[in-house]
């Protein structure tokens, strides 16, 4: 998705909104753990 910086803004304040809202009928949601993500993209390591 490509947009503008107000867009962004807007549509960031929506789903906030809206996550807010659900939250308040359905419960809290919850957040998953953080994955670490191996930065080697599993690829030779280089020798300088």
């Amino acid at each position: 998705i490509i947009l503008t910086p107000t867009h962004a803004k807007r549509f960031m304040k929506a789903m906030i909104d809206n996550v807010k809202k659900f939250e308040a009928s359905n419960g809290s949601i919850q957040d998953i753990e953080a994955v670490e993500l191996p930065f080697n993209f599993g690829g030779p390591t280089a020798q300088a």
